[in-house]
């Protein structure tokens, strides 16, 4: 239980983005639902795209909300 109340004086977006390149003798089985959360504080959002056969793309976007 909190004990005492807090705010955050500001907020911000934080965006990634990651190329990821497996080596072709590394058998690819990266699977990876979207995963999106969000919540009165803000939100956070990842997902990998497949760009070619070896490399994804990872991205990830995070969001803090200002206030109480």
């Amino acid at each position: 239980n909190r004990t005492y109340d807090f705010q955050i004086s500001r907020g911000y977006t934080d965006i990634m983005e990651f190329e990821i390149t497996v080596p072709t003798n590394v058998k690819n089985t990266i699977q990876l639902n979207p995963i999106n959360i969000k919540s009165e504080f803000g939100s956070y959002h990842l997902t990998i795209e497949k760009k070619t056969n070896n490399t994804y793309i990872l991205k990830r976007t995070y969001q803090q909300i200002k206030g109480n």
